[in-house]
């Protein structure tokens, strides 16, 4: 059985509904950030989450053949506030491990 250290990083796990929906949600911010890239596609992979005042989520996202984005993203406990982009790793491949950055 994984037991999570309290404030550590959770294992990588495959995308879950969740995840792939606050992907979609962050999307024109991760577009922002990496200063307007035209993504073809933009599917969360995989990813590892770390609760602390809220939750920290570093999700893989595919954008087009072998090409990743790493995102990490803050959702905060209130569900008033809106999903934050703290920062993006990019380009990336598929096969680069997902670690915190």
């Amino acid at each position: 059985m994984d037991i999570q250290m309290p404030g550590g990083w959770s294992k990588v796990e495959p995308a879950t509904p969740e995840v792939k929906k606050i992907t979609q949600e962050v999307k024109e911010q991760v577009v922002a950030l990496s200063h307007g890239a035209n993504f073809k596609v933009f599917n969360a992979v995989s990813f590892s989450s770390q609760t602390v005042a809220g939750t920290n989520y570093i999700i893989k996202v595919n954008v087009g053949g072998d090409v990743c984005v790493h995102v990490m993203v803050f959702k905060a406990i209130s569900s008033q506030e809106k999903l934050k982009v703290q920062r993006i790793q990019h380009p990336k491949k598929r096969s680069d491990p997902l670690k915190n950055f």
